[in-house]
């Protein structure tokens, strides 16, 4: 990696280098590809569950009284209702938007994806009223928690009843006793929530859960594994790595 190229490190990163990690580039990103071997990486997950970095991407925040006509607007579909989730497409870049409250977005997009997604969403911006767009990406740290024993370690670690929480549910509390916003992703076969707390407490939480699921067998994964585990249309739809 070319030492005069910009590049974004995650809020894991000295967390993920301690433990041997192997990084790559992605888009001015620098992620951790692997810890061990993905394959060995992907199996433990499905067995049990596996903790991933998801920040390498966009996160915008818009807010306004707009920010249904914004999304109908630039995507021709409506906003999701509050405390739930949608995937847009937006010129051929694809996006999750997620309702914090009646005023207020979050929208997440793929490292390929997120120039393209700001830059349709401040053209539509434009030409809805209020509606107004901050780009969070440095300020919010990402992970995900995959696999049929993520509910179990979220327990361990949150007060929030997660049993009625469906695929693209967005939730709002405490996970290892810092504010965090929570999402439901909406895998067919796989639980997978994704945890959004301040870059600074970043990692934090992220040693948190992987102390609080070490009984449960937790794996952390890297990218490779992390791309498999979501599979393409999580991919394709600026969720994944």
């Amino acid at each position: 990696m070319s030492a005069s190229v910009p590049r974004r490190l995650t809020a894991m990163y000295r967390a993920q280098l301690a433990l041997g990690a192997r990084f790559v580039e992605d888009h001015g990103w620098v992620v951790a590809e692997a810890f061990t071997s993905p394959r060995d990486e992907e199996a433990r997950a499905r067995g049990g569950v596996g903790l991933a970095d998801a920040s390498a991407g966009g996160k915008l925040s818009v807010r306004g009284s707009a920010v249904d006509a914004l999304i109908a607007k630039a995507a021709r579909v409506t906003a999701p209702a509050t405390r739930s989730a949608r995937r847009i497409r937006l010129d051929g870049a694809e996006a999750l938007v997620c309702r914090r409250a009646p005023d207020e977005l979050l929208v997440l997009a793929s490292a390929a994806d997120a120039q393209t997604v700001e830059r349709q969403l401040s053209q539509a911006a434009g030409a809805v009223g209020c509606a107004h767009i901050t780009d969070v990406t440095s300020g919010l740290a990402a992970m995900d928690l995959i696999g049929p024993a993520a509910r179990r370690l979220l327990a361990r670690g949150s007060p929030l009843d997660l049993s009625a929480v469906g695929p693209l549910a967005v939730v709002h509390g405490q996970v290892a006793r810092v504010p965090a916003t929570m999402i439901r992703l909406d895998h067919p076969e796989l639980p997978i929530y994704r945890i959004l707390v301040g870059r600074e407490l970043g990692e934090f939480v992220w040693n948190a859960l992987a102390a609080a699921g070490q009984s449960l067998g937790l794996v952390r994964i890297g990218a490779s594994a992390h791309r498999q585990l979501l599979g393409p249309e999580a991919n394709a739809a600026g969720v994944g790595s």
